[in-house]
């Protein structure tokens, strides 16, 4: 829109008029064809034309317009149009009007009058009507389309978009207009860009004097630059005649030195030999490799071959030096195997680059043959190779580096397998089977077989803590070559102080997908070339500096008879080009080495099972060191370690799927023994619904506390514990400045600045810290594994002990105590991060109606220690692990399912349950559409997941999906990615097992009823209100679930928990609406009205039947026995109201059933049945209030249907299919036409009502069709 706005502002001040840009050919096809290609040729080209003569072209314009001649008359319209347009010239143009006025309105040129008036209108110049008013360059700018103005839009599919939106009618002559009007458009464009350039002209020819001018300026430059290299060329001749003098003058000086030096080496040489002896005996391959190089030198002086004495010293150092690359060679391989140290590094790298020099220059030889090591060394395999010594030195670095990673993960195995059985064995548990086995001697796989539940954490944390120290010892190395031979890097802060560099190279083609189109290809290349000269800059950079310090270094810098010539200095200078590539190499490297990492940790994650046994906390600390590990690698090379995070989150997923079953067994065994009696709580008293999860939470924490997988105590890892001393201390710096900003409000005093500046040093310093490698130095390794009073790292026991004091200091005075755990030795994050979850950060209050509900609630047993604690197990799961958070849902919403199926088996009875599940009831038996409908979403999910269970075949959880949906719809496990099914990993979806359904069984008092409960009423009671409590858990924690899910999974997610919630409220008034019927009798109420009322009787009663007392009766005794008991305490008035309600409901649904079952009655009979109706109605209403929704009125527009004519019983009966079920229309029917002797009529009526009700049917089959696809 800006670059659209600044476009119109230039036209604006720049173009005064709009010149004419050429003239069209005379050629009708020429112009329509000019005009189909003004959109930018996109139409034509996605038609398959071209602008070359494509035959297709005429065909197509042909197919336009069916009559030959219309087809010649608007290409000379056209034409004529094109020529009227530049006649006018100017800065405006006339174009013609595409827009139709009101429905069928014909386009321009489809009537002759209008053609002829418009070409008389062009010949005499004349404006005619059917044109547009006059458009100036910039109103044609201003009308573009946005996408105009930038560079990736595409006009000729916006075009193809707005015509295939036009009307059928008029299409032709319309997209022949757009055309015209287009074509003139760009004309009107190219025209005032013409003007444009020529105003900017004399600009342009500005330009060119000017350049003319500096041409000038470089010619005479040019003459100065000769005359001034001739007078060079004259000095330098002068200086060659004095060199060559001063040449003569020091060679003979040199002479004279060599004489004096020769006298002097004699005395050292064998000084210096017996150093070489020493050094190589004491490891000092640095020191021994230049005595070496200067024994050697010593030897090559002519004068040496007449002394005898000397002679051998040339010989011994030769049958040395092999011996010499063997020492550095293992020294190099303890280095890099997590011992680096600066001063030992730069002896062997020095040692490397003499050897070198004297296998080129003196010809020796210096690689150790096959076999040359030390008796009894096991790891010449790995230490001896025959490649150069700085040519090699990458790669040798790498393999002691992957070999050390192995060693690694087996030592770390066999040290906690160890510790594992001694602590075992002093419990007097020690294993017999791990005593007759030679562990040392097995290989990883095998360790990794034997790795026992109680060990998964502790391996996997302590390997993640060993491989970062190969990683950082790799940091070291790399940061060392940064500036060689610098005395500054004896200092460890010197080589912690930068991060790596991943200019240093690129790693983009490792991790990134292939682009095939041009663009990606321009892109590649443009940065594989900046990458290539920004690596030629750095490697002449690095050459200096390299060149620089070995020239420092003391390699040259000794001044004595073997002091290196100027010649040796030009060779090691020439190895400075080596050592630059030795530094090359190792960064190049790094992505390998972390590869061996990688597959390293994944190898071992394959190896466990996580169980439920291992404490959730615990697992979280196995899940930050993996982490950790992740942002290593990130740090260490670039890499992305797609590979690990998808090993995690199988693992994850895993543990969490062992949880889900163990939580689900648990579950299980509280609905088994749940009594279904109402637990005594006051929601308001704890918090409400999340103050129960929380309290539960913290519960488990602090029963958990004292133990943990590992003797001594829980995990704890060093990184967790400074990021817990952190945040404890900018809490506390928080804190102070917030009480010191209050004084200030109050007391007029300054606000306490130190304490804030103090958050700002804080701030600084972890900024400062993010790098881990960086972080190495101040805090150590940040994966070192601890347990509570158990850290024997003698590195790190300084750290760790200053990191718990600090933690003890900053928690001290603490109200919070939960933030500190059994030991004392560390806050608590975890449980901290899951209570700031928890906290209830609604601002609206909650009103009294509101709070009287939750407090109302009626709870359960199974509701209350099963529903509400997993809750906030499962909470804390997808807070620890967001990888497998929707799994996680998955897995707690199918605990849910599970807690209203046993509701559904054990309170709705198995005919009542029948009868939900059949899709097409028999009208006899079927209730009204309107009523049908009241439990439709239940039936649906209980009948899939009946479904499922019966299957009694295992599968994802995605089977039944978030919120009941196909697996298609979510997206995560199950879909069609195949993202967790491909690796084998199931979490379990608990419906799949055939037994799961078939266990649950309805409880005893459901079973075998004492006659005074009234069926089991406060049972079912309880179990219908502890639905309500469900559905309100999944309400509160609702939005922490989904600040707590991917974006993908929100919205289905959100669907299931309000899917749910009408799912348990019809389930809570199902089984209100199947235990009434029993409680009023009705059947044996309908008996009684069809067998003893008489109402074909002539006679008018006075007083109601007596089923009416009977049933008014049966009724009354349900609510005084709600009212004796204080079974459900605050919430019995509520659930007295519900019960009361479906009580009412029941009685009239008995007499509507009864009264639709009379098959004959007189006009006395009908006024009793409404005097019985209100009877009934006074009764109940006189001992408490009764509102049925099904009540009174309704049955009496029942009974004053009999009282109206044939006709007008039968229009009712038919609008009121909706309302009343079909048999109860069906007696009514009967009932009025029975008596008329009309059979014919009644047959007649009877069908339409059929018809009237198959309709409704079909209607509510696609209906429900539908919601069966969203519930399940």
């Amino acid at each position: 829109m800006a670059m659209k706005s600044s476009f119109l502002n230039f036209t604006s001040k720049k173009s005064p008029s709009i010149k004419e840009a050429g003239h069209h050919g005379d050629d009708n096809a020429s112009v329509i064809s000019d005009a189909t290609y003004a959109t930018d040729g996109g139409w034509a080209t996605r038609l398959g034309l071209n602008r070359a003569g494509d035959p297709s072209l005429d065909d197509i314009m042909k197919n336009l317009y069916q009559d030959p001649d219309i087809l010649e008359e608007r290409c000379r319209d056209a034409a004529a149009g094109l020529t009227r347009r530049k006649s006018i010239g100017g800065s405006n143009y006339m174009s013609r009007s595409t827009s139709s006025e009101g429905s069928g309105s014909n386009h321009g040129g489809a009537d002759g009058t209008e053609k002829e008036a418009w070409q008389k209108a062009l010949a005499s110049g004349v404006e005619y009507t059917g044109i547009k008013a006059s458009k100036t360059p910039e109103e044609v700018i201003a009308g573009l389309h946005e996408g105009f103005f930038s560079p990736d839009f595409d006009p000729t599919e916006k075009q193809l978009m707005e015509i295939s939106q036009w009307e059928d009618e008029g299409l032709t002559d319309r997209f022949m207009a757009t055309i015209e009007e287009t074509d003139t458009d760009k004309d009107m464009v190219l025209s005032q860009l013409a003007d444009m350039i020529s105003l900017n002209y004399s600009d342009l020819m500005s330009c060119m004097r000017d350049v003319h001018a500096i041409d000038m300026d470089l010619a005479r430059t040019g003459i100065q630059l000769t005359n001034s290299r001739r007078k060079l060329e004259s000095g330098k001749q002068l200086i060659v005649t004095g060199t060559l003098g001063i040449t003569r003058l020091q060679r003979r000086k040199e002479n004279l030195t060599q004489v004096y030096s020769s006298l002097q080496r004699l005395q050292f040489v064998r000084g210096l030999y017996e150093q070489m002896l020493q050094s190589v005996k004491i490891g000092d391959v640095g020191r021994a490799a230049e005595s070496s190089y200067r024994v050697l030198m010593t030897m090559q002086d002519d004068s040496y071959y007449c002394l005898k004495s000397v002679q051998g010293y040339g010989e011994g150092v030769q049958r040395m030096l092999p011996a010499l690359r063997h020492k550095t060679d293992k020294a190099l391989f303890r280095l890099a195997s997590r011992r680096f140290a600066a001063p030992e590094y730069e002896g062997i790298v020095r040692s490397y680059l003499l050897l070198d020099h004297m296998q080129e220059s003196l010809g020796v030889r210096v690689v150790a043959r096959a076999g040359a090591g030390e008796a009894g060394d096991g790891d010449a395999e790995v230490v001896f190779d025959e490649d150069g010594c700085m040519e090699g030195l990458a790669r040798r670095i790498q393999r002691y580096q992957m070999a050390d990673i192995g060693a690694c993960m087996h030592s770390t195995v066999l040290e906690l397998m160890y510790a594992h059985a001694n602590a075992a064995a002093a419990k007097g548990q020690a294993d017999a089977n791990l005593q007759m086995v030679d562990l040392p001697e097995l290989s990883r796989e095998e360790l990794y077989e034997r790795i026992t539940p109680g060990i998964v954490v502790p391996c996997v944390v302590r390997g993640c803590e060993m491989l970062a120290s190969v990683i950082h010892t790799n940091y070291l190395i790399t940061q060392w070559h940064k500036s060689p031979f610098d005395e500054r890097n004896n200092d460890m802060r010197y080589l912690h102080r930068c991060p790596i560099d991943h200019g240093e190279q690129d790693f983009s083609d490792t991790d990134s997908e292939e682009e095939d189109d041009e663009e990606g290809g321009r892109r590649r290349a443009e940065s594989t070339e900046r990458h290539h000269q920004h690596r030629l800059q750095r490697r002449s950079q690095e050459g200096d500096v390299i060149r620089d310090s070995i020239i420092s270094s003391d390699i040259v810098a000794d001044g004595e008879g073997g002091a290196l010539s100027p010649e040796d200095v030009r060779h090691l200078r020439l190895q400075s080009a080596r050592l630059t590539d030795a530094n090359q190499s190792l960064v190049a490297c790094r992505f390998i080495l972390w590869e061996e990492v990688e597959r390293a940790i994944v190898d071992l994650l394959h190896a466990i099972s996580p169980s439920a046994a291992i404490p959730l906390e615990d697992f979280a600390s196995m899940l930050w060191a993996l982490d950790t590990i992740i942002k290593l690698g990130r740090e260490f090379c670039n890499a992305e370690s797609r590979g690990l995070k998808h090993v995690v989150a199988l693992k994850s997923v895993e543990y969490a799927n062992s949880i889900h079953l163990e939580s689900f067994r648990y579950l299980q065994q509280l609905l088994e023994s749940e009594p279904w009696r109402s637990v005594p709580i006051q929601l308001g008293e704890v918090g409400g619904i999340l103050g129960i999860i929380k309290m539960y939470a913290l519960k488990h924490h602090h029963q958990s506390a004292g133990g943990g997988v590992v003797e001594g105590g829980r995990i704890r890892i060093r990184g967790m514990v400074n990021e817990a001393m952190e945040a404890a201390q900018r809490r506390n710096l928080i804190l102070a400045a917030n009480r010191s900003s209050l004084a200030a409000k109050y007391t007029n005093t300054s606000v306490d600045t130190e304490a804030r500046s103090e958050i700002e040093n804080v701030d600084a310093d972890k900024g400062l810290e993010e790098s881990i490698l960086m972080s190495f130095h101040s805090s150590g390794n940040p994966l070192h594994f601890m347990t509570a009073g158990a850290d024997e790292d003698a590195d790190g026991d300084e750290i760790v002990s200053e990191k718990v004091d600090g933690i003890k200091r900053q928690v001290s005075g603490s109200s919070t105590g939960d933030q500190v755990n059994g030991t004392g030795h560390e806050v608590n994050l975890l449980m901290e991060a899951l209570s700031k979850l928890l906290e209830d950060d609604t601002a609206v209050p909650l009103s009294r109606r509101a709070q009287q509900q939750t407090s109302a609630m009626v709870v359960t047993q199974a509701s209350l220690h099963g529903l509400a604690k997993l809750s906030g197990r499962y909470l804390h799961m997808m807070q620890l692990m967001p990888a497998a958070a929707p799994e996680i849902f998955n897995g707690l919403c199918q605990l849910f399912d599970f807690y209203l199926c046993a509701v559904f088996i054990g309170f709705v009875s198995s005919e009542e349950r029948s009868r939900l599940f059949t899709k097409n009831l028999p009208r006899s038996i079927a209730p009204p559409p309107l009523q049908a409908k009241d439990f439709e979403a239940l039936a649906h999910r209980m009948q899939f997941l009946f479904s499922l269970s019966s299957s009694g075949s295992r599968g994802l959880l995605s089977g039944v999906g978030v919120g009941g949906r196909s697996p298609g719809q979510l997206g995560g496990p199950g879909s069609n990615s195949g993202l967790w099914a491909e690796d084998g990993v199931q979490f379990t979806n608990i419906f799949c097992s055939s037994d799961v359904l078939k266990n649950l069984q309805p409880p005893h008092a459901v079973q075998f009823p004492e006659p005074s409960s009234f069926n089991a009423l406060n049972e079912r009671v309880v179990a219908a209100e502890s639905c309500w409590f469900a559905a309100k858990i999944l309400g509160e924690i609702k939005p922490k679930v989904l600040s707590l899910l991917p974006e993908a999974h929100k919205q289905t997610s959100e669907n299931h928990i309000s899917d749910f919630q009408q799912i348990s409220g019809q389930l809570r008034s199902l089984v209100y609406r199947a235990m009434c019927p029993d409680l009023v009798k009705q059947n044996e109420i309908v008996s009684i009205m069809l067998e003893q009322s008489g109402w074909d009787q002539k006679k008018m009663r006075e007083e109601p039947h007596e089923w009416v007392d009977t049933l008014i009766d049966n009724c009354i005794d349900v609510w005084e026995y709600m009212e004796a008991g204080d079974e459900f305490a605050e919430a019995s008035t509520l659930v007295r109201e519900q019960v009361w309600l479906e009580i009412c409901q029941a009685a009239f649904d008995a007499v509507l059933e009864g009264l639709s079952r009379v098959r004959k009655c007189s006009t006395e009979g009908r006024a009793s049945m409404t005097m019985d109706v209100s009877a009934l109605h006074t009764g109940l209403d006189s001992r408490h209030v009764c509102r049925p929704p099904r009540g009174r009125q309704y049955v009496d527009m029942y009974i004053k249907a009999l009282y109206l004519t044939e006709d007008e019983t039968i229009r009712w009966a038919l609008s009121q299919c909706q309302t009343y079920a079909h048999r109860h229309l069906a007696g009514l029917l009967k009932q009025a036409l029975s008596s008329m002797m009309s059979n014919r009529k009644l047959s007649q009526a009877l069908t339409a009502l059929d018809a009237e009700y198959d309709n409704a049917e079909k209607e509510e089959s696609k209906l429900s069709n539908m919601l069966s696809q969203r519930l399940r």
